[in-house]
């Protein structure tokens, strides 16, 4: 497709209410149409890898345009000065989430970048830098854990920041880094404590809600632990509460009355035989139950998934084959949840600090 016919389709698509709504949420009105993240997603499915068309698109300035750019652009032809001239052009939180999750955080400059921007004087820049960050620790499930111990020392010395949109871009790199693993985990737990101790506003902020997020993730995989030891060699572990009683009831049934139960197994087979010969029909099973989705509908247009709105979990599709230097296709990256989505809903349009 050439520009002008993209520009073409996003126009047709615009929304002026969208448009008003995206601006309640923080996000910058000028020059945004209102075409929601689904759709810009489909074009850009039609579209495919196509960096000369990214370079055009960004150039506009329109909002969608800008985000259409970073899921056509190839991460292979990313360079460090393309990054660094985009990510000084952020004007919203959500180009810079939509940006950093669809293109800086494929290339393989993404550490370097990460590390760098951290200390930058820009607000978005600096949160593309977290941002990227907890992209990291989500979607590359090969990296050591020794880069996210430096993002970790990162987000400790720029907890100071009370900018609204940085805050919460450190508090989500942590939370997404102590999620990756136990090790990572009681590290970010650590780093949490620590940016506590700081008592500045922001660095309590960040803290409390890393904490408690952190803190249940922790249980849950102590929990597990225990339970897989507990469990006999070759079993699963066992369920916890009124099932595990049941179970343990069953098997002692299972292993102490074998026959009984197989007389009775045998009598019932013949009762419901019998039953059938009688009304012509078997008692039908219950149905399957159905999957309940994790897509929730999209409701603001344009924004990150999960930005400036409660926490909301989503079943992905893969990162589209590419990986970080690929030309397949561009499909959604792996769900994390946005910095604007700490555990306790916030409140918009600048979500004051719980």
């Amino acid at each position: 497709m050439t520009l002008d016919e993209v520009i073409a389709e996003l126009r047709e698509q615009a929304d002026k209410k969208a448009v008003a709504g995206m601006h309640r949420v923080g996000i910058n009105p000028r020059g945004t149409l209102g075409v929601q993240i689904p759709k810009l997603q489909k074009l850009a499915r039609r579209i495919g890898v196509d960096h000369a068309l990214a370079l055009d698109l960004w150039a506009t300035g329109v909002h969608e345009a800008r985000i259409l750019a970073a899921m056509v652009d190839d991460p292979a032809q990313l360079t460090e000065e393309q990054m660094d001239r985009w990510a000084q052009a952020f004007d919203s939180w959500d180009v810079c989430d939509q940006v950093s999750k669809y293109l800086f955080g494929r290339s393989p400059l993404a550490y370097e970048k990460a590390k760098e921007w951290a200390g930058h004087g820009g607000q978005f820049v600096k949160r593309a830098s977290f941002a990227l960050m907890a992209d990291l620790a989500v979607n590359d499930k090969s990296a050591p854990d020794e880069p996210f111990l430096e993002f970790l020392q990162l987000a400790e010395r720029e907890a100071g920041d009370d900018r609204n949109y940085v805050k919460k871009s450190v508090n989500w790199a942590v939370r997404q880094i102590g999620k990756r693993n136990k090790a990572l985990n009681q590290a970010a737990l650590a780093s949490a404590k620590r940016i506590k101790a700081q008592g500045s506003p922001s660095a309590r902020w960040i803290a409390a809600d890393a904490l408690r997020e952190l803190s249940s993730a922790e249980a849950a995989g102590r929990n597990t632990a225990k339970q897989s030891a507990a469990a006999p060699a070759g079993s699963e572990a066992a369920p916890a509460g009124p099932k595990a009683a049941s179970a343990q009831v069953l098997g002692a049934t299972k292993r102490g009355k074998k026959q009984a139960v197989s007389s009775v197994a045998d009598s019932k087979a013949a009762e419901e035989t019998a039953a059938e010969k009688v009304d012509g029909s078997a008692v039908p099973a219950d149905p399957p139950l159905g999957l309940a989705s994790e897509e929730p509908a999209a409701s603001q247009p344009g924004a990150a998934e999960g930005d400036e709105r409660p926490t909301q979990r989503r079943r992905r599709g893969s990162r589209g084959g590419r990986g970080r230097s690929g030309k397949a296709v561009p499909e959604e990256p792996a769900v994390e949840p946005s910095a604007e989505t700490p555990s306790k809903p916030a409140t918009p349009p600048e979500e004051t600090a719980s």
